[in-house]
């Protein structure tokens, strides 16, 4: 009996509350609702961002564009995908009004045992209102806001419009906006063309994009792609043969490009705009970017990348595209200009930048840091003798190094300028020990090398990574007197 009578007056007060809420609603929210327009898709209002290079005229040419957002209509998205976005975020979609009661309550619930704003609830209706008009701050005057517009939603438009203004504007990561957005950044594809996998895969992002980036955790968002096939399975979207058949099915990232000159630094020049000016601005404010790139170099630097590969591809035995990768940087000494650039074999199978992001080992190609700071400390001259000869150093611990030339000789006494010539492992392994790797580290400091390196002897044969940018950069300081210039791909 005390249990009925606890259950008859939270009821009361619940009703009491909503009366409340009602009223509050229509006498002080309601007045502040902005009215929607007569279509959806006007709300939204951006114009893509353009990147422009400089032609084999010398006058700037478009090379790119990115931003906006790609629209289609519902009959151009994979009914996969429709299904998979429905049970994951809004099973109810096509029964409720723009408000999941019991979802609503489940989320208020939660929120107020907890003492937090974190639980959902929201059906689609009410992200779009949400992302239409107000901020994404999530706060209960916002909340009642949202309802309302959804409401107004609800009565101005059918649900196929609604749905098809959600697919276009909902934000999935990777900068894509939009599902039509989605299928080229993720698969390479258009949306009508997704299967299964994919579509479960590519609705699952949406609960949050940043958590779920596919190209930096992807097996947390192939763990929730399965959250979203189970959710298919519950919803009778599918059968369970199917889940688990897309479960296993190979997912492999793939972005659409259209055989555009410079993809690596297009994408590298996208996120220092990002960077500087903020998302927003740069996908949808209509700016108009003047990069560095030399188009006809960069046409060149693909070419040499493209006919090296094969050669290398076939000296090994190897099929085309299989393993091998590579970086190109190409940059103008004086100024910093990036004038080529090539992160791999193809962004379109593989967007990892390997000339900006990559920490390899240079090798014999830092020895010049080497040589350079024996001889601007006074320890040495170009015309200094230094004897290639079997040495041993001592390291920490008690251990020892005992360098080695590639062609394992020795070649006996030689001027340093010679030795750096020949790229003397011994020789440089000698002047680094003379000098002290410290003061190497703080050589490639100042020019240009940003990347912690380790002041090791080994140092002088380059065990320590760095970009091929930071290379360029800072064979470019030698090449522009000891002037350094900050590598820059926005001009």
């Amino acid at each position: 009996m005390r249990r009925l009578h606890l259950l008859v007056y939270v009821s009361v007060s619940l009703f009491g509350l909503t009366i409340v809420a009602g009223l509050v609603e229509v006498f002080v929210i309601a007045p502040t609702v902005p009215q929607l327009p007569d279509r959806l898709d006007d709300v939204f209002i951006g114009q893509p961002t353009q990147i422009y290079a400089t032609g084999t005229a010398g006058e700037p040419t478009l090379i790119g564009t990115f931003g906006g957002r790609l629209r289609v209509s519902l009959d151009q998205v994979s009914p996969l995908f429709l299904r998979a976005l429905i049970a994951v975020e809004d099973r109810h979609f096509y029964r409720h009004h723009g408000l999941d009661k019991l979802a609503l309550l489940r989320s208020v619930w939660v929120d107020l045992r907890s003492w937090s704003k974190a639980q959902g609830g929201s059906t689609i209706t009410q992200q779009l209102a949400k992302n239409l008009v107000l901020s994404p701050e999530k706060w209960w005057l916002r909340k009642a806001k949202e309802l309302l517009i959804a409401a107004q939603i609800e009565q101005a438009f059918s649900k196929g419009q609604i749905l098809e203004a959600y697919c276009n504007n909902v934000y999935f990561g990777a900068g894509a906006y939009g599902i039509e957005s989605a299928a080229q950044a993720y698969f390479g594809k258009h949306a009508s063309e997704l299967v299964l996998a994919e579509s479960a895969f590519l609705a699952g992002l949406l609960q949050n994009p940043s958590r779920y980036d596919a190209y930096q955790s992807f097996d947390r968002a192939k763990r929730r792609q399965t959250v979203v096939l189970d959710q298919m399975v519950r919803a009778g979207f599918i059968r369970s043969e199917e889940r688990d058949a897309a479960v296993r099915a190979p997912l492999t990232l793939r972005r659409l490009t259209t055989g555009q000159d410079g993809p690596y630094f297009l994408d590298y020049v996208k996120k220092a705009a990002v960077e500087a000016y903020g998302n927003d601005l740069v996908y949808y404010g209509g700016l108009k970017i003047y990069t560095t790139i030399d188009l006809e170099l960069q046409r060149h630097a693909q070419e040499a990348v493209q006919a090296g590969l094969a050669r290398l591809d076939a000296a090994m035995g190897r099929r085309p595209g299989d393993g091998v990768q590579v970086a190109l940087v190409a940059i103008e000494p004086q100024t910093g200009a990036i004038k080529a650039m090539v992160g791999g074999r193809s962004f379109a199978t593989s967007p990892y930048n390997r000339a900006v992001q990559s920490n390899r080992l240079p090798g014999s190609g830092f020895k010049p840091f080497v040589y350079f700071t024996a001889i601007d400390r006074g320890a040495v001259t170009p015309a200094t003798v230094v004897v290639d000869e079997p040495t041993t150093f001592p390291v920490s611990g008690g251990a020892s190094w005992t360098p080695r030339n590639v062609d394992r000789t020795h070649h006996g006494a030689m001027t340093v300028k010679w030795a750096l010539m020949q790229s003397i492992n011994v020789a440089a392994a000698k002047l680094i020990a003379q000098i002290g790797p410290e003061a190497v580290v703080e050589t490639a400091t100042r020019f240009g090398i940003t990347r912690p390196l380790r002041p090791h002897l080994s140092l002088a044969l380059g065990t320590s990574g760095v970009s091929p940018l930071e290379m360029a950069s800072a064979f470019g300081t030698f090449a522009a007197d000891g002037l350094y210039a900050q590598p820059m791909g926005i001009g």
